[in-house]
């Protein structure tokens, strides 16, 4: 941590204090609002801001990077009869509900299955160019265990309804929430002296949302995607965790609005992108095939996930090339270029583990590509200064 050895009064209240300290050490103070930070530097002239775009460079770069470290995404699948099972698993790795703060927040999750071809075969939580997620309920998402449709979607969030009981997004017209199912901190339990002002609301009998194998606390969530494999071969499966700082529909709601502030927050959102920030991401390589009582089988598994990701210092790369073979994993850069080999030889059928050191490298995009007798798997890695 980086520091100061001038001797520095760190309190000016009262008036006379005068008592020194040193070594002074800088903070780094960031949040999740990334979007906040664009539209002040995109409208620094106009909102009279001190910080230069280069100050806010570097807070976004430390956004986020604390944005990676916040959750974790794992990707597994199995067999169940004619259908094919893949669970995703998301843990809170924070020290507080995900997301927190105001429920105009949302957190999740995008899985994607494409086939050998690069066809979609199943995709949850897509959203459109304006934001807004494909699909979701008119009035709110519930909360799923279990997803069979492409319609449905697994959202974080918290949402408010007044005292009939109508979903609002007036805060002093909220009584009470309908649905909070933000990801709870690890050690989070009910029989907390607290719990009646943070309880976890609208889960249902979800038995694995904050619990593992029956354990209250474990801060994660198990969301099932059941899907019906039209053809044999290879699927590539991938999820993501997304979040925005402010729901789509609340900014629409200000957009109507009658007055100047509204009209001129609606007029510095306008240029904004409006993609999710992705927190973090995992995928996998399954390969299906059919037998006589047409139930679905799986081969053996290929994992490569990464993480954090965006990477500063280090990255963890977890695989498994799925059975014993020779493997490549090797990084490329935006052009196709060779930078580094990580790990080049026989590998074992089991799950592994790499730290590399991203120093060295640019800020920019990368491609993680294990090489094996059953082909290539990549995987997008975004590295941060």
């Amino acid at each position: 941590m980086p520091s100061i050895s001038d001797s520095l009064d760190i309190s000016s209240i009262p008036a006379w204090h005068t008592a020194t300290h040193a070594p002074f050490f800088k903070h780094e103070f960031v949040g999740a609002n990334k979007m906040m930070l664009r539209m002040l530097q995109n409208n620094i002239d106009s909102l009279g801001v001190t910080a230069g775009p280069d100050h806010f460079d570097s807070t976004l770069a430390r956004t986020t990077k604390m944005l990676s470290r916040t959750a974790q995404i794992e990707i597994s699948a199995q067999p169940n009869n004619d259908s094919l099972d893949i669970k995703v698993v998301t843990t809170n790795l924070s020290g507080h509900k995900l997301p927190s703060g105001i429920p105009i927040r949302r957190m999740w999750l995008h899985l994607k299955v494409t086939n050998s071809t690069g066809q979609t075969v199943f995709e949850s939580g897509e959203w459109g160019s304006d934001g807004e997620i494909t699909g979701i309920d008119s009035v709110y998402e519930p909360h799923h265990d279990i997803i069979r449709n492409a319609d449905r979607t697994q959202i974080y969030e918290g949402v408010l309804v007044d005292v009939n009981g109508d979903v609002t997004n007036t805060l002093l017209r909220a009584a009470s929430y309908i649905k909070d199912n933000r990801l709870p901190p690890k050690g989070f339990v009910a029989s907390h002296v607290s719990y009646d002002s943070t309880s976890i609301e609208g889960v249902g009998d979800d038995p694995n949302f904050n619990y593992n194998a029956s354990i209250e606390g474990s801060g994660s969530d198990i969301v099932t995607y059941r899907i019906k494999p039209s053809e044999n071969g290879d699927l590539t499966i991938t999820a993501e965790l997304c979040y925005q700082t402010v729901k789509p529909q609340i900014t629409a709601r200000l957009a109507i609005l009658p007055t100047l502030e509204a009209e001129r927050f609606t007029r510095m959102n306008s240029g904004q992108p409006k993609d999710p920030e992705i927190i973090t991401t995992a995928s996998t390589v399954f390969t299906v095939t059919s037998n006589r009582d047409e139930s679905i089988q799986t081969s053996a598994v290929e994992k490569l996930s990464v993480h954090p990701n965006p990477a500063r210092d280090n990255m963890i790369i977890r695989f498994n090339p799925g059975s014993e073979q020779n493997v490549e994993l090797a990084l490329y850069n935006a052009l196709g270029e060779k930078v580094s080999t990580v790990l080049s030889g026989s590998v074992g059928a089991r799950d592994q583990e790499i730290v590399y050191n991203t120093t060295k490298l640019s800020t920019g995009v990368y491609f993680l590509l294990m090489k094996s007798g059953k082909g290539v798997k990549s995987v997008k890695v975004a590295v941060v200064k």
